[in-house]
């Protein structure tokens, strides 16, 4: 991620700068008194405009840790179902939670552990993981707990061991709300899930009362060669594929070369029996098409 240069307008107005530069259009107020440049504004993705905003507020208040969405998003982790605007912030002893200035600060039965990254000081990964799974939506939860279970699978670590890690940080916080919702996400996540378009669908096919899928099968494919589905159900020979993967960001000639190899794909696998359905982004975050779709294909509800 790219850094985006935050101007404080005490610094620029005691070079004399301030005025001149934001008349010129050079400059996009992110908070009162900060700035950043116009064009790099423009050009920074959602994760950087965050994180800016985040150390602006950081910055003015000269002091403060983020936690919330604010540090899930500098942890890099996926929230999806809409973010608030605000930049979420540990309140100060004996303030209590409150809203200002774009600001919410919160206030924490148990205080999160501190961490540095990308130069803020942000609540711990897991303590910023259990703040998610308590405070969102059961899917928005998954989506985050399946994302660092499957950093740590991919780190050739136990994700096992932060599993249990979650449910040890969640059980300080007793019975407050969230909790046994909390517990629920963690013993759901799976790190085996890829990606939050995994995480959304497999959700929407438990609420769905639908089969539970197997995630990450290896198939060995006729004439050699092996694949790895990103859904399964054996018992009712059917493969299910999550599309709209990072493989198609390739320019024009790579997204076609990549269309013809999972076009062959899937026929090697129909060699092998099964039935195979794909589904999109859209599908899964509404729900309903995506169920449509999986009984289509001969899923049955189990309740």
């Amino acid at each position: 991620m790219t850094e985006l240069p935050l101007f404080f307008v005490r610094d620029l107005r005691a070079r004399g700068a301030s005025t001149v530069l934001a008349d010129a259009g050079c400059f996009t107020a992110i908070r009162r008194g900060v700035r950043v440049p116009a064009a790099a504004w423009q050009e920074a993705d959602e994760r950087a405009r965050q994180h800016a905003r985040a150390r602006a507020a950081v910055g003015l208040r000269q002091e403060g840790v983020l936690v919330g969405e604010s540090a899930a998003l500098l942890h890099g982790i996926p929230l999806i179902d809409g973010l608030d605007s605000r930049v979420h912030v540990l309140a100060r002893a004996g303030v209590g939670s409150r809203s200002r200035n774009a600001v919410r600060e919160r206030e924490f039965a148990i205080a999160p552990e501190e961490v540095l990254v990308d130069g803020v000081v942000v609540s711990s990964i897991i303590d910023t993981v259990v703040d998610v799974a308590r405070c969102s939506g059961f899917r928005r939860g998954v989506v985050a707990v399946d994302d660092v279970l499957h950093r740590e699978a991919l780190a050739a670590r136990d994700p096992e061991v932060m599993r249990d890690r979650l449910t040890e940080r969640l059980s300080r916080f007793g019975s407050a709300r969230g909790v046994r919702k909390a517990r629920e996400v963690i013993a759901f996540a799976d790190a085996r899930a890829e990606s939050p378009l995994e995480s959304v669908s497999r959700v929407e096919m438990a609420v769905a009362g639908l089969p539970a899928p197997r995630l990450q099968h290896v198939w060995t494919l006729p004439g050699g060669g092996r694949a790895v589905t990103d859904f399964d159900w054996p018992e009712h020979g059917l493969v299910g594929e999550a599309a709209g993967r990072a493989k198609y960001s390739l320019g024009a000639s790579g997204v076609t070369e990549a269309i013809f190899r999972e076009k062959r794909r899937e026929n090697a696998l129909r060699l092998l029996g099964p039935r195979v359905v794909r589904w999109e982004w859209k599908d899964a975050i509404a729900g309903a098409p995506l169920i449509a779709l999986l009984l289509a294909a001969g899923l049955p509800r189990e309740r």
